[in-house]
């Protein structure tokens, strides 16, 4: 404290109480920031800090950067000669950009040289920026460490290829699905090779990111430490690069394009043609199919199916013995195997597949960067891979990296030390997701005491902000505090963040990545209908279409199925029926029991369609189609789900929906999250560990969507326009006005 009344820290920017904001200053502590550091960093008779870690926190523009850097300063200039002091973060050029930043101008101003990250005191100690890579200090005897932002984040929402070679964007998977992976590295031998991999942990957290531009016109949008297989510059040599790393000029290693799902009569002829005559062989170099047929109708109609789809294929003929008639056709290229399998599909190639099949990793190209610019925070997905890597819209990418943690430990106050000191400025992360933050968030702040000294420092609540547990101490603070954190500033800023953005930045509180998808009020003031319509003889809505979504589980989650009218005079949708079942945890739910209900409910009502998810109820709706019901496959990705889910959230806020009482429906809509995103929200489950289920909320915004897309209207059965003439030869148009059409088809 003295230093800095006596000999001063020098900033860019300064407040002063007349003028505002002016450019060039000297540090002034605001009271409560004296009063903290005072305790902190007050040596005694043996010149040892009452603490080693010192956690920062309070809300966002409270300068806690600027008091890190001021540390920093006065460690270098009269710390002891020749320590080590470091500025982390997880990316290089945020390190750099925080505290560090702050250091060398005031070094500047004292007119020492300052290097693009290392400044060397004239004692020969020095500070330096690094990043999250624990290998660039292994061995380090650090006096000091400046902590900004402690977690690590990977890439934006990507297509992932799957074990069974579907592209299923990478927000949608879960732990332990089965992915296309491949050597982490090729140190064993001169290549890699194409290996199954699991995912074993998956998050989506906000963070900041870079854009990358390619040649191509594709761009990939990840946080600057996200790694990726690349040559750099004109070297042919494929090595991991992170994404900060990347020049114009440098290659990405592109595997393989992604394929669009086909389906079409080529798509199922081929698929049936190669089930029954194809095969599927393997060799080092990797992957062929083939097709073996006698020169018939259906050899050449299989040539044009591959052509119209546009594969390349080779032919041979079989010579000799009872074979001299039979030609064979098919695809050896790596990629157009990989590809025919998954957009194809035939069956029982399918399940010969095994990624290792593929062989040798090769790059079907190399695509150029053409550039690198910052990106703002953004949604990214934080995935890992038991092997290491995995292919991210056909290019090869790396695990999420594990470097904050490992640099966590790399940099543990070594006992050769006398004193050394961590200092971490931050405000709140996610619940769930920012780990090692909360894990010393619970140590120093919630299992911790307060600290007499500091008593005076308390929150709205009259709660301390200031505690220590052993020899960490933790200010956590939730008021703004700081002259400049004024009423305007805040209410500018409510303007332009989520709740969520506000309360986690300028009130310094953890909160989810989710928020809740409707205020139940919502659903309890449409709560007026007596009951379901198959209870109700006399219901009108018994003969209105209805649309019913279902979403299934066959074991430890539950099964909904939620019926749907639509009454276009009125403009409401209505819940006509439901049915939730809840296997145990080790019980396998029959899906068969699904089929009979709706069946069921069919003898009382008019069903319209019936929307699924395929990848759950396959077996269970072919049977439905072949009793005569339409079934309207309604795949659970990303883009179908939002459009649901923004659409039964405006009908309920708009008073347009209306339901009966149910204890079990509230809930599932009650603990039902809405995950935010770019692209929009979308519905998704409470914490993993929550008992909670949101399935009938699923299919309710399914059921929803889909009845008044249909407009109230029954398009079960084709529909049928009476003329009014008897003999159509005398009318010479075939155009009508909209009075001569049926009301539901006029406009």
């Amino acid at each position: 404290m003295d230093w800095l009344e006596e000999d001063k820290f020098y900033i860019k920017d300064d407040w002063d109480a007349e003028k505002g904001w002016v450019y060039e200053g000297t540090l002034t502590l605001e009271p409560h920031q004296e009063d903290i550091f005072r305790h902190c960093l007050t040596p005694d008779e043996n010149d040892i800090f009452p603490y080693t870690t010192i956690i920062y926190s309070c809300p966002k523009k409270s300068g806690k950067t600027t008091i890190a850097a001021a540390i920093g300063a006065y460690a270098g200039e009269y710390g002891p000669p020749g320590n080590e002091a470091y500025s982390l973060a997880n990316a290089f050029e945020h390190s750099i950009a925080r505290a560090y930043t702050d250091i060398a101008y005031h070094a500047r101003q004292r007119g020492i040289a300052t290097q693009r990250s290392q400044v060397i005191w004239p004692s020969g100690a020095f500070t330096r920026a690094i990043a999250s890579e624990a290998k660039t200090v292994a061995g380090g005897r650090q006096f000091l460490t400046l902590w900004d932002e402690l977690w690590g984040y990977c890439r934006s929402p990507e297509p992932i290829l799957t074990a069974d070679l579907k592209w299923i964007m990478s927000d949608e998977l879960q732990i332990g699905d089965k992915i296309v992976s491949f050597d982490e590295d090729s140190e064993e031998r001169t290549y890699r090779s194409f290996k199954p991999g699991t995912i074993i942990s998956h998050d989506i957290l906000e963070a900041p990111t870079l854009k990358v531009s390619l040649m191509n016109g594709d761009e990939i949008i990840g946080t600057p430490v996200h790694k990726m297989l690349a040559r750099k510059g004109k070297r042919n040599e494929v090595i991991w690069i992170e994404l900060q790393e990347l020049k114009p000029g440098d290659r990405l290693f592109r595997i393989i394009e992604p394929w669009d799902e086909v389906h079409s009569e080529e798509q199922g002829y081929l698929a049936a043609g190669f089930d029954g005559e194809g095969y599927l062989s393997t060799t080092q170099g990797g992957l062929r199919i083939g097709f073996s047929q006698k020169k018939n109708s259906m050899w050449y109609r299989t040539r044009a199916h591959l052509m119209q789809l546009g594969y390349n294929f080779w032919i041979s003929r079989t010579n000799g013995g009872t074979n001299k008639d039979v030609a064979q056709t098919g695809t050896a290229q790596k990629h157009q195997a990989l590809k025919f399998l998954g957009q194809i599909r035939p069956s029982r190639l399918l399940d010969l597949f095994k990624p290792e099949d593929a062989g040798r990793l090769i790059a079907q190209e190399y695509v150029e960067v053409v550039s690198v610019e910052a990106n703002g925070r953004q949604d990214v997905v934080a995935m890992t891979v038991d092997e290491g890597t995995y292919i991210a819209n056909g290019y090869a990418d790396h695990n999420t990296s594990e470097g904050s943690r490992r640099l966590w430990a790399e940099m543990t106050p070594p006992p050769t030390v006398k004193s050394p000191l961590r200092i971490i400025v931050t405000y709140a992360g996610y619940e769930g997701e920012s780990e090692l933050l909360w894990d010393l968030y619970e140590l120093g702040f919630v299992n911790g005491t307060p600290v007499p000294e500091l008593a005076h420092l308390v929150d709205a609540d009259g709660e301390p902000v200031c505690r220590a547990s052993g020899r960490t101490f933790v200010y956590w603070d939730t008021e703004p505090r700081m002259p400049w954190q004024t009423d305007e500033y805040y209410q500018e800023q409510m303007t332009t963040l989520r709740p969520m953005d506000f309360l986690r930045l300028h009130r310094n509180q953890w909160v989810t990545s989710e928020e809740e998808f409707i205020p139940i009020k919502y659903w309890d003031e449409a709560a007026v209908l007596d009951g379901p319509i198959i209870y109700q003889p006399d219901s009108k809505y018994r003969q209105f279409p209805i649309s019913i979504g279902v979403d299934a589980a066959t074991k430890s989650d539950c099964t909904a199925v939620v019926g749907c009218y639509y009454d276009p005079e009125r403009v409401k949708v209505g819940i006509a029926f439901h049915r939730i079942w809840t296997p145990s945890q080790t019980e396998r739910f029959d899906l068969t029991v699904v089929e009979d209900y709706i069946k069921d409910v069919s003898k009382l009502c008019a069903i319209n369609s019936i929307v699924y998810d395929p990848t759950q109820l396959h077996q269970a709706m072919t049977n439905l189609e072949k009793a005569g019901f339409r079934v309207v496959e309604f795949p659970q990705t990303a883009t179908n789900m939002t459009a649901a889910t923004h659409h039964l959230y405006d009908i309920m806020k708009g008073e347009m929906f209306e339901t009966y009482k149910n204890d079990d429906l509230r809930a599932h809509l009650q603990f039902a999250k809405a995950e935010i995103k770019g692209r929009g929200m979308k519905l998704t489950k409470p914490h993993k560990r929550s008992k909670h289920k949101i399935d009938a909320a699923t299919a309710l915004a399914m059921a929803a969507y889909d009845a008044v897309k249909r407009g109230g209207v029954d398009t079960s059965e084709t529909i049928k326009i009476t003329s009014p003439y008897g003999d159509m030869t005398a009318v010479k148009t075939k155009v009508y006005k909209e009075e001569d059409l049926p009301e539901a088809l006029r406009n």
